[in-house]
């Protein structure tokens, strides 16, 4: 018979794989995967030296993720081509973190059951969807991973025993700590967080035995737990705590100067123009409880949610600012009662620092993703509350666990849900564009899906509304010139095409597109102009190179555009187009 632990351990396994059963079948989304996967040459063709130097210089999309880019060749490496392997990766590595959880939460605080309901929540809460589902966000779960060894490795370093062993620990959890910053820069607040663990449940501040700090607990247990290791370390000097975090806040501010000088660079950090920091300081209180809200009552999700076009009303600010103030004091004053308050309370506040907005990095008001970590903080608040007063209130064990259960499978069922959302990219916009308001990015993204799904009519329809209310948005008119491009119809294609790289005169995306449509419409002197502007701004954009070698054979100059198609089969040695071209003139055939 399987012990408590293993039970656990097994519904983790076989809720989350459950409640992600389609995720086998999820395909690319229209939105960063693209850049991420299908486009990129380097994740495309697995792992090699080359490669791997890229992954540790390239700043693509305003981030700086090594590893992340690292586990996505491995990927294209073992995998076949398509989508299916990374989807298959990052729901193991969801199902490790889960795992993970729950070892952590149990080696710190000896209770089973409760760190089981934790892990299990975790596991299976529809919020993580996106976290999981969309194979761009590989950084959270890869830097979650990382993060949860690193505060393992830091319990097994502050209990009672060798000390040369102590000290392997602590090594490690540092090495697991820079792993988890080389997949994202999300955890940079670790070492605040390893500091309220030293309170509760490390106990390392005080000499108050677990049982006084944990009231009422044990009855949320089940009795016949296996015999967890209660010893609770010797308490330690504060100078000393704050010492030994040293190495981690180092760490975590060389990071953080890279992560923001990074963004900055990509362009990521425009909201800062936008939004003033009074924006910005009443966007993250209003931020903070839809994420709570969020976590209790998971409706309404979605891919990405625009900042109200029209601010935010002084009713909505208040009752904000009210409830956070309101708990962040009962999470005080029950600091020596319900200290596990406190550290989930802190714990939520803290790890969201980094993407509450203010300092604003891209343009969303608040996603479901940077829910990932922070959103255990919650969990536990919960979980260590509601066990205890369940446990009083219905003392037969199997109406607690009933009733347990049928939370965890309302919450795999809303996961299950969720996930049919992201099967692709024209479920995943319509369903943002009808629980969101006025969201111009979702409104784009579902023309735009509908128009590479070869819908074109119902993309022309969405194009029109979309221009009719945001006319100068520079995204909207290059993809309503793509509609044109796809019909052949370039005369109709260039004012948008045009407009777009007016609009963003540095996109080498953009100039490459709109240096093929001059081309097509007779313009050619302009279109080279065009051309060589794109490479300038974009040197791996691998169709521009392409375009002026198309351009060439046109003119009957074969040997430049055999260079140009060279320097892009360079930039991406997967392009078909530019091989078979090269292939024609190199052989001596008629080139069509």
């Amino acid at each position: 018979m399987l012990s408590t632990e293993n039970r656990f351990r097994a519904g983790i396994i076989i809720l989350t794989l459950s409640a992600y059963a389609l995720v086998w079948n999820c395909g690319f989304v229209n939105f960063d995967d693209p850049a991420y996967v299908p486009d990129n040459v380097n994740v495309k063709t697995g792992l090699s030296a080359e490669n791997i130097r890229w992954a540790w210089t390239s700043t693509l999309l305003a981030n700086w993720s090594p590893l992340t880019w690292m586990s996505l060749m491995l990927d294209a490496t073992i995998y076949p081509p398509g989508p299916r392997g990374f989807h298959i990766t990052n729901l193991l590595l969801h199902v490790a973190n889960a795992l993970l959880l729950f070892q952590v939460l149990r080696c710190m605080t000896a209770r089973t059951a409760l760190s089981g309901c934790v892990a299990l929540i975790f596991a299976v809460h529809p919020v993580h969807v996106e976290s999981v589902a969309w194979i761009a966000e590989r950084k959270d779960v890869l830097s979650m991973f990382f993060g949860l060894i690193a505060m393992l490795a830091y319990t097994h370093y502050v209990r009672p025993g060798s000390i040369s062993r102590g000290r392997w620990w602590y090594a490690f959890a540092l090495f697991a700590f820079v792993c988890s910053l080389l997949s994202k820069q999300m955890l940079v607040t670790l070492p605040c967080l390893l500091l309220l663990l030293d309170v509760w449940p490390l106990q390392r501040i005080g000499s108050a035995g677990r049982s006084k700090i944990n009231p009422g607990l044990d009855a949320a247990d089940t009795p016949h737990d296996p015999p967890v290791s209660t010893s609770v370390p010797p308490p330690v000097r504060p100078g000393r705590l704050l010492l030994e975090k040293a190495p981690f806040l180092l760490l975590s501010v060389i990071f953080s100067v890279i992560a923001l000088q990074v963004q900055k660079a990509g362009g990521a950090m425009e909201g800062l123009k936008h939004l003033t920091l009074d924006v910005r300081m009443a966007n993250a209180a209003v931020a903070y409880v839809e994420y709570v809200r969020t976590v209790f009552w998971p409706s309404g999700l979605a891919i990405f949610y625009p900042h109200p076009e029209h601010g935010l009303s002084g009713l909505t600010l208040a009752i904000s600012g009210g409830v956070l103030g309101v708990v962040t004091l009962l999470a005080v004053c029950l600091w020596k009662r319900a200290p596990f308050v406190a550290t989930g309370w802190f714990w939520f506040l803290g790890t969201l620092v980094p993407v509450i907005g203010l300092v604003q990095v891209g343009i969303q008001q608040r996603a479901d993703r940077y829910l990932y970590m922070p959103g255990i903080g919650i969990y536990i608040m919960a979980v260590w509350t509601l066990g205890p007063l369940l446990a009083r209130v219905c003392p037969l064990h199997r109406v607690r666990v009933t009733t347990v259960g049928a939370v965890l499978l309302i919450l795999t069922m809303a996961t299950f849900w969720q996930v049919r959302r992201w099967q692709n990219s024209i479920y995943l916009w319509s369903h943002t564009v009808r629980v969101t308001e006025r969201n111009l990015l979702a409104h784009t993204q579902l023309a735009s899906a509908f128009n590479d799904a070869g819908l074109g009519e119902r993309a022309a329809v969405l194009f029109r509304e979309g221009l009719e209310e945001w006319p100068n948005d520079n995204i909207l008119n290059a993809n309503y010139g793509l509609y044109f491009v796809k019909r052949q119809e370039y005369e109709m294609a260039l004012p948008y095409v045009r407009k777009s790289v007016e609009l963003e005169p540095d996109n080498g995306t953009a100039e490459a597109l709109l240096g093929f449509v001059l081309w097509k419409t007779g313009t050619l002197d302009e279109a080279e102009v065009i051309l060589h502007k794109a490479i300038e701004h974009e040197p791996r954009g691998v169709r521009a190179y392409y375009y002026l070698g198309r351009i060439r054979l046109e003119q009957g100059l074969t040997k430049p555009a055999t260079e140009f198609f060279e320097r892009a089969l360079k930039a991406d040695p997967t392009y078909g187009p530019a091989r078979r071209f090269l292939t024609q003139i190199q052989q001596g055939l008629p080139v069509d």
